[in-house]
């Protein structure tokens, strides 16, 4: 696949990362559990928050993915930053690490 730079992504590179931040997303949900038990595990979590939805928003620009999948991730992750109770947060990080598995499934079905 070309970037939005002229360069090529093989698929399958591609495929593996959306892997790697599939295991980043989930991470933020201990990460939300271990928030009430200080300010600072809190902002640590807030800023581990913001930069991992600021990469994958990144990578969605970099990417040119031609998909409506990629507008509900970045739908589910903003709303990350406005959910307090753990169930809905729970929920919300499952169906992102989802809907990042049928982009990849794309990805790999199809290549961008």
């Amino acid at each position: 696949m070309n970037t939005i730079y002229q360069t090529r992504i093989p698929n399958k590179l591609t495929c593996d990362y959306l892997d790697f931040l599939i295991n980043k997303v989930f991470a933020l949900l201990p990460m939300f559990e271990e928030s009430v038990i200080s300010k600072d595990k809190k902002k640590s979590h807030t800023i581990y928050q913001r930069n991992l939805i600021q990469t994958i928003n990144g990578n969605t620009a970099l990417i040119k993915y031609d998909s409506y999948i990629v507008v509900d991730i970045l739908s589910h992750l903003q709303s990350l930053f406005y959910v307090a109770d753990h169930d809905d947060y729970k929920r919300h990080i499952l169906k992102v690490c989802n809907l990042l598995s049928e982009l990849k499934k794309e990805v790999a079905d199809n290549g961008i």
